[in-house]
């Protein structure tokens, strides 16, 4: 793949395209009571890997427990990673037990090097709308 998504004129998109890796299913269990909302959302609930075929990714699925209840399903589309601007934020750096120990920003102005461009590896993302589909009713 080369070039842009959009080319340097601004006059649209370019014929590259970045692989779909997966695409997840976040599933959530409505319910009336807000104290109960960690367990009746699952982000992801499923995970859908993409062949890496360059006509995209089409993927079924089926919720076995989808006639115990209502239910709303969002689909996240993860693209590969590609270098972005500002893509690790505040670039923490870590010590051995995974805990951050010191940040250094991307401020983009005279406490940045100059030819610091804050590249860093993003795995970009699309969500779609929401599905809601009720459960049969006897």
């Amino acid at each position: 793949m080369k070039g842009p998504l959009y080319s340097a004129a601004g006059d649209g998109p370019s014929e590259q395209r970045h692989r779909v890796e997966a695409i997840e299913i976040v599933r959530i269990r409505p319910g009336a009571d807000p104290s109960d909302l960690a367990t009746r959302i699952e982000d992801p609930w499923l995970r859908l890997a993409c062949p890496a075929d360059p006509a995209g990714c089409v993927v079924h699925f089926e919720d076995p427990e989808f006639g115990s209840g209502d239910r709303v399903y969002y689909a996240r589309v993860l693209q590969e990673p590609t270098p972005a601007i500002n893509g690790a934020n505040l670039r923490a750096r870590f010590d051995a037990d995974g805990d951050a120990v010191s940040v250094e920003p991307c401020y983009g102005g005279w406490r940045t090097e100059r030819g610091e461009e804050c590249l860093a590896p993003v795995r970009e993302r699309a969500w779609s709308s929401p599905l809601f589909l009720d459960a049969p009713r006897p």
